[in-house]
């Protein structure tokens, strides 16, 4: 990364009377998130990461100070900050990384908070979510919005934000449930383009498709195989650019794609086919790397948040906290992935708690 996070930090007002006040938000927040680069998953933990560090910590932020703060500061800080100020700088933060490529393409995709689900078991049950815009190449998040299960819909949410973005000749994959041509139109519109897949919550569209994709010959064939531990997966991606039949209301679809999979799932034979529709006319072995791109939100994003930085199983049940911990979770993998590290595993037992290195990639510019 080369931002400083430190000045992006500074630009969120403080929500605390100054009287009384004895260490400055920014500088909190920053040891949060140093403390979580270190594997800190609590306020205990950062109050330990302190107390362990105080001399370090003192002489690279070039503060005088008797102690630092402890962890109950840690907690009304969380419980009480405004997640949408943390969002808006992380925003403003990664925008100003780098230039974006052109062409990049995202993936935009809502996951639930597992440690704030209330009455699991019950029809009424209700959590946070936070819908993240994920770049393929670049393996970091550069747009966060969180919503409330029973206030918001993710549909409404991913329409907001990508309204919100300052984002042009980018690619945004979505799956079946942003096959909605309002969506696909703010897409468009601001300049973009869309791979999404089809389901049977369009069947209008679904049925089209599929009549579509027997009654003509694909203009471009890719094929593909891999194994991996009891799996063994065939792809096959075609793609059809003969539209005619499709509701010319869906915004400027350009392509129709059929996917095919089957192999062997712990020695059990499976298949499976899938559909997309995109506003680019791409050769098949491109989507295909645009479709797999997209599995990666799951497997390098919410996978690597869940498993490796706990978040489905953290203690914090109530909103606030939980989605102040989750964004510093995302400001977390994005400075790993920015330093090199595909692996959150391999960046921390590299890192974790070398405080002055730390300190140093923080405040590279």
């Amino acid at each position: 990364m080369d931002s400083n996070l430190i000045d992006i930090l500074k630009t969120i007002e403080d929500f605390r009377s100054p009287r009384g006040v004895r260490y400055p938000l920014w500088l909190i927040l920053l040891l949060a998130i140093l403390g979580a680069l270190s594997g800190c998953k609590g306020y205990k933990a950062l109050e330990e990461f302190c107390v362990r560090h105080y001399g370090a910590l003192c002489e690279c932020l070039g503060i005088a100070v008797k102690r630092l703060p402890s962890d109950s500061t840690f907690r009304q800080i969380f419980q009480r900050l405004d997640f949408a100020f943390l969002i808006e700088a992380f925003y403003q933060w990664t925008m100003g990384t780098c230039e974006q490529p052109k062409g990049e393409w995202f993936a935009v995709d809502g996951k639930s908070l597992g440690s704030t689900v209330t009455h699991a078991s019950e029809s009424y049950q209700n959590f946070v979510s936070l819908v993240s815009v994920y770049s393929h190449q670049r393996g970091i998040v550069v747009a966060l919005k969180q919503f409330e299960n029973k206030v918001d819909s993710e549909i409404t949410v991913v329409r907001t934000l990508l309204e919100s973005l300052n984002l042009k000749e980018a690619v945004f994959t979505c799956d079946a449930l942003h096959c909605q041509k309002k969506t696909l139109a703010i897409i468009v519109e601001s300049g973009n383009d869309y791979l999404v897949g089809v389901k049977a919550n369009q069947p209008k569209l679904m049925n089209a498709i599929e009549q579509l994709a027997q009654e003509q010959m694909p203009i471009d064939t890719h094929e593909d195989s891999e194994r991996t531990r009891d799996r063994v997966t065939h792809r096959k991606v075609q793609v059809f650019n003969d539209v005619t039949g499709i509701d010319p209301d869906w915004p400027k679809v350009q392509s129709l794609i059929r996917v095919k999979r089957w192999g062997t799932r712990s020695g059990k034979p499976f298949e499976s086919t899938s559909y997309f529709i995109s506003s680019l006319s791409c050769d098949a072995s491109r989507f295909a790397q645009g479709i797999r791109g997209h599995r990666d939100i799951e497997n390098r994003l919410h996978w690597v948040k869940d498993v490796v930085l706990i978040q489905d199983a953290a203690p914090f049940k109530v909103y606030n906290p939980a989605t102040n911990w989750s964004i510093i979770r995302t400001i977390v993998l994005n400075l790993f992935r920015g330093w090199g590290y595909a692996s959150l595993t391999a960046g921390q037992r590299f890192l974790a708690h070398d405080v002055p290195k730390l300190f140093s990639l923080l405040t590279t510019n």
